[in-house]
């Protein structure tokens, strides 16, 4: 796992990455490593690359696919900084050597025994629900439960984004070439489960949904974030925009574009985390993600229910008829709901005006020394945060930091090194 920061304002943006990456031996214990994660894309234009999520794309270190890409774009500039995202995306997509039919075919296969593990347990999880709620359920009832949980992921994935033209038509060439695969792998996760036969076509077609969209809720599967940041040749003030790649399968690449945003004369600062982003959003906001989507959820649900307990306590001095109690129900609760709504409008205002705009205000005038400065601060407090943590510690080793404007290009503030640049002049001298 990792943390990353990217800050912007009109005169340059300071990334900051840590150093952690994990990865899990045959028994499952975890693997503590250094990596490197910030990278220049060109030796044309300021334009710098972070990197997180999986270490390797289509069995590759990102590393070399990118110092690859770099070298074949050579002095090639372009004159947005979108246009090489789309370059370098477009490049993932035709780099044919990188992942033979062999290689995708390894891919797919594990993407999709590990999906359908994932599935595997949602409709266990489901199951034992019902027995911890005394539920009775026989074979039949087991295979319409098994059978609804499907059709829910179907629809989750098919309401996630695809850049795929005709996903149908994908879809009828996946499942034609690797349907052997998909149903020896429907045999050995689901084995003990009674599916019927049409769940059973229904987890085929999931099968190729997994390498066409991308569900909204949740990446079910592993991706890497791909962060590209500075200035294109015609950029007059510095942008930003993130994927989420995932590989190729039938010489297809999936992926998706999270991002993309612009300083300009009106929004003249941003912060944007990446990967765990948790400790640094609540540094900005002033209270933690999660805690205040549980706030939300909470009092919305208690918006939601307490219009019931009202009208059956005044049930039987209000003379109404069933009907009526429904409809003053659902007034109630709509008038409950819409003020919440508006009260947490006008939270987020003052959250805004108390934490985030002061914040972002001096972001916008900070030099480029301490624009890095801040953004080396917001990692290493990330990385504090959970050393000092019962969690496992996913996040830490040396924190990289590099600033990038138009006139300097990328400059390094801080990089660590596996060696010591006193002896190597040669690399010295090609840094890139």
């Amino acid at each position: 796992m990792t943390t990353e920061v990217a800050i912007l304002n009109k005169q340059a943006v300071a990334i900051a990455s840590d150093s952690a990456s994990t990865g899990y031996d045959e028994y499952g214990r975890p693997i503590f490593s250094t990596a490197n994660k910030i990278f220049s894309l060109s030796t044309a234009e300021p334009v710098a690359i972070m990197i997180y999520g999986s270490a390797s794309y289509m069995g590759i270190p990102w590393e070399t696919v990118i110092k690859v890409f770099r070298d074949k774009l050579g002095d090639s500039r372009y004159n947005s900084l979108r246009d090489y995202g789309q370059r370098f995306v477009q490049f993932l997509q035709e780099e044919r050597e990188f992942y033979p039919e062999a290689v995708q075919d390894t891919y797919v296969e594990g993407h999709l025994y590990d999906y359908y593990d994932i599935l595997r347990n949602i409709i266990l999880d489901n199951i034992e629900y019902h027995f911890e709620n005394k539920e009775e359920l026989g074979t039949q009832e087991m295979s319409t439960l098994i059978d609804d949980i499907i059709d829910h992921q179907i629809k989750v994935w098919k309401e996630g984004k695809t850049h795929i033209q005709d996903p149908e038509v994908f879809s009828k060439r996946f499942l034609a070439k690797h349907g052997n695969t998909i149903d020896q792998a429907i045999r050995e996760v689901f084995e003990e489960l009674p599916i019927s036969e049409q769940g059973k076509m229904r987890l085929q077609r999931l099968a190729a949904h997994i390498f066409v969209y991308y569900p909204q809720s949740n990446d079910y599967l592993t991706n890497t974030g791909v962060v590209i940041t500075g200035f294109g040749h015609l950029d007059i003030f510095p942008s930003l925009v993130s994927y989420k790649v995932q590989g190729v399968a039938m010489n297809t690449l999936k992926y998706k574009e999270e991002s993309h945003r612009q300083i300009d004369h009106q929004n003249t600062a941003m912060i944007i985390p990446f990967a765990q982003d948790e400790v640094i959003r609540t540094f900005i906001d002033g209270i933690s993600p999660l805690m205040d989507t549980i706030y939300y959820n909470f009092i919305e649900d208690v918006f939601g229910y307490y219009p019931q307990f009202i009208v059956d306590a005044l049930a039987d001095e209000s003379g109404l008829d069933q009907e009526q109690r429904m409809d003053l129900e659902d007034r109630i609760r709509q008038i409950g709901i819409d003020n919440f709504r508006d009260g947490y409008h006008q939270i987020n205002q003052i959250k805004s005006d108390i934490n985030i705009r002061p914040i972002l205000t001096v972001a916008s005038i900070l030099p480029k020394n301490e624009l890095a400065e801040m953004a080396d601060s917001l990692v290493n407090l990330t990385c504090l945060r959970k050393r000092f943590s019962t969690d496992e510690e996913t996040v830490g080793g040396p924190v990289d930091v590099a600033v990038i404007s138009k006139g300097d290009g990328m400059i390094w503030i801080r990089r660590k090194n596996y060696f010591d640049p006193n002896d190597n002049y040669r690399f010295l001298n090609n840094l890139k």
